[in-house]
């Protein structure tokens, strides 16, 4: 998605380095921007973009963004089923890239995957921020949204608290090239994702093998992913906090920049403390 701005301007025009990474035969998309330490961000549905807060992050972080097999125009190898063996493809992407440690975070659907890896290993990962995340499979959900019911357009307004940036997302017209990436990217979601609806059902109980310092970070109007997820994200994860950012929806990165730059550069930043171990809260 083009990121809007609250003021209707663009976002900084530092131009990312695109690269092509071998990944085990697989060619992978991925865009650089930034210095410091190395930061992999996972992209949720929508495919990838550099919002406002994500360039805030690419001050004090190299942020490596690449795009999702079968999103976009990146292939989809076969073997690329769910959640878990995207995984996979980013824990083998990790030294690909000529990096040892990383941190990791993941928004929506990207979050999802990242949880996935943290609990598959975490040994090239340093701490771990889940952003609205899917993946939870939570009882009494009926009420929940579901995004392959909705048009696009209904999907746009349920991203954002703000509807006022919800009209001037609307308002940018497509390119051929960009409804083509949105098709692919809604087909792959649903490959990843159609049933049961965003979620692994044996994630929630592998959560526990997390052992790096964790931040779910979560708007708190999101309408797309309740904040009871959020709270079952930082319960199942040993150690793990949860920040609420105010007057915000699905994306935080995109409606409060500056916040979201902060909480997550700030956690990602801090000296480390103790090892985390179960139980500790």
């Amino acid at each position: 998605m083009n990121a809007p701005t609250r003021d209707g301007a663009s976002a900084p025009a530092a131009t990312p380095d695109e690269r092509l990474v071998d990944v085990l035969g697989v060619q992978s998309r991925v865009s650089v921007l930034g210095d410091g330490p190395p930061l992999l961000y996972l992209h949720g549905a929508n495919g990838p973009g550099w919002p406002p807060g994500l360039r805030a992050l690419a001050e004090r972080f190299t942020v490596y963004q690449p795009e999702h097999p079968g999103f976009g125009t990146s292939e989809r190898p076969e073997h690329v089923e769910t959640a878990q063996d995207l995984a996979l493809h980013y824990l083998d992407l990790i030294p690909s890239l000529g990096l040892r440690t990383v941190c990791l975070v993941g928004q929506s659907l990207g979050g999802w995957i990242a949880a996935e890896m943290a609990t598959l290993c975490t040994h090239d990962l340093s701490r771990l921020v889940l952003m609205g995340a899917a993946g939870l499979l939570l009882p009494d959900e009926q009420g929940r949204v579901d995004l392959f019911a909705l048009n696009p357009e209904k999907v746009t307004r349920a991203l954002f608290y703000d509807q006022a940036l919800a009209e001037r997302a609307l308002a940018v017209t497509p390119t051929p090239e960009d409804i083509h990436a949105a098709v692919r990217n809604r087909a792959m979601t649903a490959r990843l994702g159609w049933s049961p609806y965003m979620a692994n059902t044996a994630l929630r109980t592998r959560l526990r093998r997390i052992r790096i310092p964790t931040l779910v970070v979560w708007g708190a109007q999101d309408a797309l992913m309740p904040r009871t997820h959020a709270e079952a994200y930082r319960d199942a994860i040993p150690g793990a906090s949860l920040e609420l950012i105010e007057a915000c929806g699905h994306l935080p990165a995109v409606e409060q920049p500056a916040a979201f730059a902060r909480v997550v550069g700030d956690f990602l930043s801090a000296p480390l403390a103790a090892p985390v171990t179960a139980g500790a809260r």
